[in-house]
């Protein structure tokens, strides 16, 4: 959809908008029931539009309510968004720090930014380009997808880069149903409508994890909501899309839209999966049906390897990566020679499966000990299954994943996006790590070599413990990146068999530059369940068009809390509010487009989110120049637990605009 003669990429305040404008008119001319309007068009905008519900957003970000240009209230009575992204910065640059164990953090996919899947954006830019109409470049960088694209394409280093930064907080704040959701730009939360939500486990683009993340927020902001998830073999590439599965789709999306407009539909499973078979004519397996995420996968099957492996970044064959790229590669069932790929390739190879096999149902989680030198490094992973009988390999599932600059060492977590696959009696798991895959990831512009130790595997499977092979899921587990130079306490290697448990591991995160003293609650150690804030004010800088701040934030972990408590107990964002106070306990916040609010009690603040955590930052640009004055700014942290940072002169600093 094109807005002021311009593709704006979706966003809230236009394309968004002209949707709920044009079923206004509809409404007004009597040919739309206002208690019927039911949404499945594009996926991602339609995912935003059932989050505004009954909501819309004026070009300054504001939020007012849903009225037909006649004035009769509106809102969507449900949505079916097929194949959509939740959060388009994650689709688009994922950086491996979504975990579907956990409710995903405002800034955690934001920060580090991610590594771009480039055969998927640059094809994305060239179909805007053949069929649309782009603003011409510099003329409004709210909606200038040319630099947008060259800048994302020309890669490393983005988060030193205030232009990076800027398109990530677009993206992120105007683009992205997620953050709509939470909150995270000042919006005040409000229940979405009705969902039913489908991805694709083999669409490389808005993958599964993209419904998966949206889905676990909503639940813990409304338990009770309405919301079910349908994931099949289909969606984008490299989705095959079977008839079959896409007629049980549409037959459940027509039976969740007559239950919401007419009351006259079913009720659907909260949660359907439909697997990736090979070749393309087998029918999928399943469906598979569980009234949680977590329960489609009640068993898991772990494998563990103590020894070093390493990773380099120019490592790995060429043409398995383009077998494998979605775009120019074969298609969800093309194989590749089974072979190791050797130096510079980790990989892990399990036991084959055995009796009936398993059914990967979920996100394999890998977890490992890193140490990382050079540049910009990042990791991608391949699952893969290995036919012992032909010697090729299918891949079941993928990811990528940026380390963090900053904090390159230590205990890391991640998860490849979620993959729906059977393993064979005899078959082989096998993961393999590789500095690069490109074409579909764009490859890093560093040099590196990461060495991974304690690697561990968990996969996520249907059948339940005791089942050959499979046992009881394992405690999460929490990254604990480290700074170069910081001193790690030894980790002792147990290695285990698959199905046999291991010991749950906690984080215990340092800021850069500092060691591990003293753990909390052990002598000469303290603890405190509330996190600390802190303003650099010597790095402090405001000026008419731009608000430059950073500083640190931490909190101390309790040794004698609950493990559930201590995996909570460290700060998840560190949020910043600009003002100017008037009398009467009253204040004017600055909001991201460089205007004041109006006067309200300071108790009720706009705040922005800070890049980081432990090192935080915040780079606010402005086009319309920020009116000159005496501001003040405070820092906040929020943990796990949702506690908040004292109140503290370290946290507060005074800036002028001039």
């Amino acid at each position: 959809m094109r807005t002021n003669g311009y593709i704006r990429l979706d966003d809230d305040r236009y394309e968004a908008r002209d949707v709920q404008n044009a079923l206004g008119l509809l409404v007004d001319a009597g040919l739309t029931d206002p208690a019927r309007i039911g949404e499945s068009y594009g996926g991602g905008i339609s995912l935003q539009l059932a989050t505004l519900k009954d909501r819309v957003m004026y070009p300054d970000g504001t939020l007012h309510p849903w009225t037909s240009p006649g004035g009769t209230a509106l809102h969507f009575a449900g949505a079916a968004p097929v194949i959509p992204w939740s959060d388009l910065v994650y689709s688009l640059l994922p950086n491996g720090r979504t975990l579907d164990y956990q409710v995903t953090g405002p800034t955690a996919d934001l920060s580090p930014i991610g590594v771009a899947k480039q055969s998927f954006v640059a094809g994305l830019y060239a179909l805007g380009q053949a069929s649309g109409n782009y603003a011409p470049p510099g003329v409004n960088p709210e909606a200038d997808l040319t630099t947008w694209f060259a800048r994302i394409n020309a890669g490393e280093p983005y988060d030193s880069d205030p232009t990076a930064q800027s398109i990530v907080t677009q993206i992120a704040q105007y683009h992205s149903a997620y953050y709509l959701l939470n909150g995270a730009y000042g919006a005040a939360k409000e229940a979405p409508s009705p969902l039913l939500i489908a991805n694709g486990f083999t669409d490389d683009l808005f993958p599964v994890d993209e419904a998966a993340r949206y889905t676990t927020l909503e639940h813990s902001l409304y338990p009770s909501d309405p919301v079910s998830m349908f994931d099949w073999d289909g969606g984008h590439m490299r989705g095959q899309n079977k008839a079959a599965d896409n007629a049980l789709l549409a037959s459940r999306i027509k039976s969740f839209m007559e239950l919401q407009l007419r009351g006259t539909g079913t009720a659907q499973p909260a949660f359907t999966a439909l697997t990736q078979t090979c070749p393309a004519t087998a029918p999928s397996g399943g469906p598979f049906q569980a009234a949680s995420w977590a329960a489609l996968h009640p068993g898991e099957v772990d494998f563990s390897s103590a020894p070093a492996k390493t990773i380099v970044s120019g490592a790995g064959d060429a043409s398995i990566a383009k077998t494998f790229d979605p775009i120019a590669g074969g298609g969800a069932c093309a194989t590749a020679p089974a072979a190791d790929q050797g130096t510079g390739v980790a990989t892990l190879r399990l036991p084959a499966a055995t009796g009936a096999g398993y059914t990967l149902l979920g996100s394999p989680t890998v977890i490992g000990t890193l140490t990382a030198t050079g540049t910009y490094p990042e990791i991608a992973a391949r699952l893969l299954d290995v036919n012992p009988a032909t010697n090729t390999e299918t891949l079941v599932a993928r990811g990528l994943y940026r380390v963090d600059p900053a904090l390159p060492n230590g205990l890391q977590v991640f998860q490849l996006h979620p993959g729906a696959w059977h393993f064979a009696a005899g078959h082989i798991p096998k993961l393999e790590l590789l500095g690069q895959d490109a074409p579909y990831g764009r490859a890093s512009n560093g040099t590196f070599t990461i060495s991974i130790s304690n690697l561990q595997l968990r996969l996520p499977v249907h059948e339940p413990p005791g089942t050959p092979g499979v046992g009881n899921p394992l405690a999460p587990v929490f990254s604990n990146p480290q700074p170069v130079g910081n001193p790690l306490a030894p980790v002792f290697s147990n290695p285990q068999p698959v199905g046999n448990p291991l010991a749950p591991v906690f984080s215990n995160p340092q800021p850069v530059g500092k060691s591990s003293g003293p753990a909390p609650g052990q002598p000469g150690g303290s603890c405190s369940a509330r996190p600390r804030v802190r303003v650099d004010k010597h790095r402090a800088h405001a000026a008419r068009h731009a608000i430059s701040l950073t500083g640190t934030a931490s909190e101390p972990v309790c040794a004698h809390a609950s493990s559930a408590t201590r995996r909570h107990q460290r700060v998840t964002r560190v949020l910043l509010t600009v003002s100017r106070t008037l009398r009467g306990g009253r204040c004017r916040f600055l909001l991201g487009n460089g205007r004041l609010t109006r006067a309200r009690s300071c108790r009720r603040p706009v705040s922005f989110i800070a890049r980081g955590t432990t090192r935080w930052r915040l780079g606010l640009h402005t086009r319309r120049a920020i009116p000159a004055g005496r501001y003040l700014v405070r820092a906040d942290a929020v943990d796990g637990l949702r506690h908040h940072a004292p109140r503290s002169g370290a946290a507060v600093v005074v800036v002028r605009v001039r």
